[in-house]
């Protein structure tokens, strides 16, 4: 899904004669492109971030981001569109920095299941983290009230991060590329 949003970053970039860069980060790496200007050096840009390796799930471990070299990363007012499931966490120390610095657009995508547990009862399901199968029953008042909660806080930490007008939620349902072309 995600290749549909940088295709369409590349082919915007190129049409507004803008430059494009990325920073890639997982648990244990980070891949920083300067941006570049013109057709050839977008779509290289664009394909070398297409052939990364998809992060495995048990590789564990959060994501931790040098903010103050990402504030010196990209030229003042960059477009810096945020790829995350956007987690509760703390904000970065720099983060009003970096919303003076760059127009940040957060972009999450997100399943069906993080809006509203199913009602489908007992269901086997792998933990994400240790890969491990356990029960999980959608119906349980318990689960249903934690998984609302959850589904609170996360929003609230979105609506933290980024204003209506920043922000694009699509669903693993929907097309990426017709939501990107609405946003």
């Amino acid at each position: 899904k995600y290749r549909a949003f940088y295709i369409v970053n590349a082919i915007a970039v190129e049409g507004n004669r803008d430059r494009a860069g990325f920073w890639h980060a997982t648990p244990h790496t980070h891949l920083v492109r300067q941006p570049v200007r013109g057709r050839t050096n977008i779509i290289n840009t664009t394909a070398h971030l297409l052939n990364l390796p998809v992060p495995k799930l048990d590789a564990g471990g959060e994501v931790d981001i040098d903010w103050k070299c990402f504030l010196q990363a990209f030229p003042h007012h960059s477009l810096v569109l945020w790829l995350s499931d956007f987690p509760p966490r703390p904000l970065p120390a720099v983060w009003a920095a970096l919303c003076r610095r760059y127009q940040m657009i957060g972009v999450r995508v997100e399943d069906p299941w993080e809006r509203v547990l199913p009602q489908n009862g007992a269901l086997t399901v792998v933990d994400p983290v240790t890969g491990e199968l356990l029960p999980f029953d959608t119906l349980s008042g318990a689960n249903r009230r934690r998984h609302e909660d959850w589904v609170d806080e996360r929003d609230a930490h979105w609506d933290q991060l980024f204003p209506r007008t920043a922000r694009l939620t699509v669903s693993t349902e929907d097309d990426l590329l017709d939501a990107l072309i609405r946003f």
